[in-house]
């Protein structure tokens, strides 16, 4: 079994990869993108290419999180998740709010599995509900950490979320599964409500 130590190098290696390759390349074709929309006319074309610029941006953002994290001895909850919702305001002409608890009691790998969680709602909700409004509230009690998002973009779930997940994201439906937690969705009054509970 490996010692922390070993554990900390190999996660500082991936961190060192991920930047050197994945990374730099989206910057580059970013770059790319930004000189083809400069000479591109007005029209559909240069939306298109604006939209696409627009997706390589949210991809930079997630992955130069992830390269982050890997780097963190201690996730911070409330500092991530904070970070996120700046730099996703930073780059969309998206209104998002973040109500956050004063504290966190959460074991580190619950911490950043959660994180993981409200990250993919909120990426995918930017990327595809065109919606122009997200709103972010965490509460903790004593059983369980709730996550609720509210957001004025399309609808994006059917009424049965594990068969109709919009999204796609198995891989997010499993995490909320190991957590023994649950994800529910309601289209109220044209606005999406989803609601993350995770016991504790």
């Amino acid at each position: 079994m490996k010692n922390s130590t070993s554990d900390s190098s190999e996660r500082l290696r991936v961190a060192r990869d991920l930047h050197d390759t994945l990374a730099q390349e989206l910057a580059a074709v970013g770059y790319l993108c930004d000189e083809a929309i400069s000479l591109s006319a007005m029209g559909n074309t240069r939306q298109s290419l604006m939209d696409i610029r627009s997706r390589i941006s949210g991809l930079n953002t997630v992955l130069r999180d992830e390269i982050g994290i890997l780097r963190e001895e201690h996730f911070d909850l409330g500092a991530r998740l904070t970070s996120l919702t700046a730099e996703l305001r930073a780059h969309s002409d998206k209104k998002i709010t973040l109500a956050l608890p004063t504290t966190f009691s959460l074991e580190n790998s619950l911490a950043l599995e959660l994180y993981r969680i409200v990250r993919e709602l909120i990426t995918n909700i930017v990327t595809h509900a065109h919606a122009s409004s997200i709103n972010v509230a965490v509460r903790q009690d004593a059983h369980s950490i709730e996550v609720s998002i509210s957001d004025d973009g399309i609808e994006n779930l059917n009424s049965d979320v594990q068969k109709d997940f919009h999204f796609g994201s198995l891989g997010l439906q499993e995490r909320i599964d190991s957590l023994g937690g649950k994800l529910t969705y309601r289209r109220n009054q044209e606005q999406n409500d989803y609601l993350v509970v995770i016991p504790v």
